[in-house]
């Protein structure tokens, strides 16, 4: 009897001990801007109403330095996270770890915060998934969710309809009215698009024209004094649009000054049967060049859908289109998804991966055939040829030692290193792209010239050129640090002449192979 009452009373602690509700820390931005100001908040796993008062100590760890942020009590209001608080104000880009320490009891909660230099918004259309660790946007947002979204750092927006207002609720181009009466609808839609409180903001289904159609540019310039209005009765609330179709410079000219963030959808992972495979890189170039073009690439992202119904799609395929989206629209700020509840949960997970390695982490790469230069391009034999490779940082964070290496020849096929490696110890982060800046001698389309400081440095070594054709190769070599996103860039030269012995006193002094 005595070892049943000893084992019970060790059931009991045990289950006691696992019943234990876990510390977790709660942050106000999910993903800061250098120099941002976020607060930090520390609450237990299901609280539902007060249990307890005691307080917590933060610290911060970032390039194993660790030191104190401060002190502050527990929050204890599930409808107000960061109502008992304290504020951290990063200075510096990087992944930082927070950590939090309850005094009353031996629990601590660690919470990873990457810094990034400049805004990057990861939206997802669809349920609330817990797994989701990189989102900071999301597009349907039950009121009850909330709170729980706030204390993650995500924003949360309200669905909102756009073209539905003047076409149903299933709008198509044929069912698009001409005599809409915009005075008598205004009200409603701005009501509809500013009274949304507890929300952050709105997010605006399938808004857009067509340009080339004189009565939806009339419905245009009509919608868009509705845009104006609402942004001005709430300057303060996110405003999201999802934007339907080919981008115009109509749509562009509308969203300039109302929107927040524009989401051009693709539907080529949704229809799959519907669209030629072939196209699909078109069209996401389309939208990347007209966004360039009228200056609204910095606020506009592409969405991709990776719903399994109609289609679907892999996770390599979907890294393939993301790769690409992030070399030809370098300056575009993140992405965003539209899915539903019937979503492979390994392209889910990629999807969430890759917005932290393409757009958080530092993503480099050679992203033009004018990253490769030469000092000569006609050389002549035997002469010395400076080959210099720029290499851009299109992600988030600074990338420390980043090796770049030379080829005579293709490497993958039996190509002769050129001089050693050479190593950029520091290559920040770009931030900002000059859109009139872009080099368009270059057959290859991204490129945005950028001074050293924004995102890029350049590196050369000397080659010696012999008779006959030659190919140059770049490449940045792979690194867990950082994401390659174009690791090679290659140029073609011909030596011409006949090679010839040269005096003694005029033996090149510089060594080719440097």
């Amino acid at each position: 009897m005595p070892r049943c009452g000893t084992t019970l009373a060790l059931l009991c602690v045990c289950v006691c001990a696992c019943a234990q509700p876990q510390l977790h820390i709660a942050v106000s931005k999910r993903i800061p801007v250098e120099g941002d100001t976020v607060k930090l908040a520390a609450y237990l796993e299901g609280w539902q109403q007060p249990t307890t008062t005691g307080s917590v100590t933060f610290l911060v760890d970032h390039e194993g330095q660790l030191r104190p942020i401060g002190k502050s009590p527990m929050a204890t209001n599930p409808a107000d996270p960061f109502e008992t608080s304290i504020e951290w104000s990063p200075a510096k880009n990087g992944l930082y770890t927070i950590l939090a320490s309850r005094h009353d009891a031996e629990q601590e909660a660690r919470l990873r915060v990457p810094v990034v230099v400049q805004e990057r918004y990861f939206c997802f259309y669809g349920r609330t998934r817990p797994e989701l660790e990189w989102m900071t946007h999301h597009l349907t947002a039950g009121e009850p969710e909330v709170p729980a979204l706030h204390a993650r750092g995500v924003m949360a927006l309200k669905h909102r309809g756009g073209v539905s207002y003047i076409a149903g609720p299933r709008p198509r181009p044929e069912d698009i009215k001409a005599d809409v009466d915009f005075a008598e609808l205004a009200p409603r839609v701005i009501k509809d698009y500013t009274e949304v409180d507890p929300w952050d903001g709105i997010a605006i289904d399938e808004l857009g024209m067509w340009d080339d159609h004189p009565v939806h540019t009339q419905l245009a310039l009509g919608f868009s004094q509705l845009l104006e209005q609402a942004r001005a009765a709430a300057p303060d609330k996110f405003m999201a649009t999802w934007q339907f179709g080919a981008l115009t410079a109509l749509e562009c000219n509308m969203f300039r000054d109302s929107m927040d963030l524009i989401m051009c959808e693709v539907y080529q992972n949704y229809f799959r049967a519907w669209y030629d495979q072939h196209t699909f890189y078109e069209y996401l170039k389309q939208r990347i060049d007209m966004a360039r073009k009228m200056d609204v690439i910095k606020k506009t992202i592409i969405g991709l859908s990776i719903a399994k119904v109609y289609g679907g799609i892999t996770p390599e395929e979907l890294e393939d289109q993301i790769r690409y989206i992030r070399a030809h629209g370098p300056e575009m700020p993140g992405l965003a998804f539209f899915t539903t509840s019937r979503c492979d949960n390994d392209v889910l997970k990629r999807a969430d991966e890759c917005c932290y390695r393409y757009w958080v982490k530092p993503a480099v790469g050679l992203f033009s055939r004018a990253d490769l230069t030469l000092s000569d391009y006609q050389p002549e034999n035997l002469g010395i040829v400076r080959v210099g490779a720029t290499v851009h940082n299109v992600g988030g964070m600074d990338a420390q030692n980043v090796k770049v290496r030379f080829w005579d020849g293709d490497p993958a096929n039996g190509g002769t290193p050129v001089g050693g490696d050479k190593v950029i110890p520091r290559l920040p982060a770009a931030k900002w792209v000059d859109p009139e800046a872009r080099d368009g001698a270059s057959w290859d389309p991204p490129e945005a010239v950028r001074r050293d400081g924004f995102g890029m440095v350049t590196v050369s070594v000397n080659w010696r050129a012999r008779r006959g054709p030659h190919e140059l190769w770049a490449e940045v070599l792979p690194d867990p640090q950082y994401t390659t996103v174009r690791a090679f860039q290659s140029k073609r030269v011909s030596v011409r002449g006949t090679p010839r012995r040269l005096p003694v006193d005029a033996q090149p002094s510089v060594d080719p192979n440097e």
